[in-house]
């Protein structure tokens, strides 16, 4: 027996039942496979307490619109400078933060401006190529 075969054996977990092979298990695993009726233990006030759920998920898409209006009216405010006098960003920036201290949101600017246009390519690129995707 080699060695990495050795380490593969000592990290290998147990299995619960060895009747399936393991091509078999790779294919259905025991998370995959249905509960079985003796082990299902869902009642009505479990139900009741997934619907809670909904409420969370109303409090978070809340949360996000607010973010989002909140971003969008510093944004807006942060753009009225280059709007109304004419002043370029680095400018503006320079006034926040200092000579040095602007080179972080410089940065900021160029990563989120890297993957944005990676975004963008990828979105143009699906777009373009889904009509061929969808006849085949």
């Amino acid at each position: 027996m080699s060695a990495l075969s050795k380490i593969i054996k000592r990290i290998e977990l147990p299995r619960e039942d060895d009747t399936l092979t393991h091509e078999e298990l790779y294919l259905a695993n025991y998370d995959l496979l249905p509960v079985p009726v003796e082990k299902r233990t869902w009642g009505t006030m479990d139900l009741w307490d997934s619907c809670e759920e909904w409420v969370v998920m109303v409090e978070a898409w809340l949360a996000v619109i607010f973010s989002h209006v909140l971003v969008a009216f510093y944004m807006v405010m942060t753009g009225r400078p280059g709007a109304v006098y004419h002043i370029p960003f680095p400018v503006i920036v320079r006034t926040s933060f200092g000579q040095w201290g602007s080179y972080v949101p410089f940065i900021c600017r160029q990563i989120m401006t890297i993957v944005w246009t990676g975004v963008q390519s990828v979105s143009t690129q699906v777009l373009l190529f889904l009509p061929e995707i969808s006849t085949d």
